[in-house]
């Protein structure tokens, strides 16, 4: 449960105000010394009310922006961390914002060092396939220079995958995007993350822009499925 600390004032005043009308009805003490914490007592419930407000109205207007999102994947938006759990055409999928604290190791060591971004747009499709293979698509720096370098596929246990998917075309895909996007499977879940750095906590991409992020995950799914079926056949 999220309580700010402006809430804890407003209920902590509004014990205050409780007690000290307690004991004047009571005639135990005089109302002359309370006087001169009244306007601190005020001061505190007003803050407090306000604080209620703003909130209220923010989450409002977070609301109205992930709307069209919500429409689009047949679920409803949960705050900017927990954002739409739904489903496209049979896909789960899974929307959020995220820190860069949320899922460490995502981007490459040497291009980590380099990296501001606070938050982060994450896309998540759940695909019924399941294989053991755990890969990403990552940009990696030449050297410990950020400014150059090429985009990877990343798949330790079965580099014979990677090869597949980087001769599919997979990394190209990638080359107008933020060096710090990268796509990561969990093949045990068989689920494909997109992340990408969003401006602010709360980011919120078009309908247009999901769509076009979700076709390309479906699209690289495609391919790795591909790839993973030839293999086995062969």
């Amino acid at each position: 449960m999220n309580i700010k600390l402006s809430n804890l004032v407003l209920l902590g005043a509004a014990f205050a105000a409780a007690a000290i009308a307690a004991e004047i009805s009571t005639g135990s003490t005089s109302i002359a010394k309370w006087v001169p914490i009244a306007p601190a007592i005020g001061l505190a419930l007003f803050a407090g009310a306000g604080s209620l407000l703003w909130s209220k109205g923010a989450m409002q207007a977070e609301q109205s922006e992930w709307a069209p999102l919500g429409e689009l994947l047949n679920g409803k938006f949960e705050g900017w961390h927990s954002g739409i759990h739904g489903r496209l055409k049979g896909t789960p999928i899974h929307i959020r914002v995220e820190t860069q604290k949320t899922n460490p190791g995502y981007l490459h060591d040497a291009l980590a060092q380099y990296c501001s971004e606070r938050y982060y747009f994450a896309l998540t499709l759940s695909f019924p396939f399941r294989d053991e293979a755990c890969w990403r698509v990552m940009f990696h720096p030449q050297g410990n220079n950020p400014s150059k370098g090429a985009w990877r596929t990343i798949c330790p246990s079965f580099t014979y995958l990677a090869h597949r998917l980087d001769q599919a075309g997979i990394p190209d895909l990638f080359a107008q995007w933020s060096k710090f996007t990268v796509l990561k499977c969990d093949g045990d879940k068989g689920e494909l993350t997109l992340r990408y750095p969003a401006a602010h906590m709360y980011y919120c991409p078009t309908v247009e822009e999901l769509e076009n992020e979700i076709n390309l995950v479906r699209h690289i799914a495609a391919l790795w499925q591909c790839a993973t079926h030839s293999e086995a056949a062969a």
